[in-house]
């Protein structure tokens, strides 16, 4: 069976509102504060973009931190649109699958 996947504006604003809230101690450099600055107008954007399904996900940034550890994160808008497509996905496939 196919499932359709209709992104809708109230789950970017969830989106959105988590990323926040898991970025806010990020440096005044971080693109978590342009995300946040520019949302109104990159909404409606990354809708259009998911609808069509012409949404690219940029390459992860390498991130040395102050003891010199590496990490590599995904950009905030990336984190967004895949807590968008989690929540979507919960909706569908098992929680707690035995073949998991």
């Amino acid at each position: 069976m196919k499932h359709a996947m209709v992104f809708s504006e109230e789950q970017l604003d969830e989106a959105f509102e988590w990323v926040c809230k898991q970025r806010i101690h990020h440096p005044s450099n971080a693109d978590i504060w342009h995300l946040r600055f520019h949302w109104v107008s990159i909404k409606p954007q990354l809708l259009n973009s998911l609808r069509s399904k012409s949404y690219c996900f940029s390459p992860m940034q390498r991130i040395v931190k102050r003891d010199g550890s590496i990490i590599h994160m995904w950009s905030s808008q990336d984190s967004l649109v895949l807590k968008v497509l989690t929540n979507m996905l919960s909706c569908v496939l098992p929680i707690n699958s035995t073949l998991c």
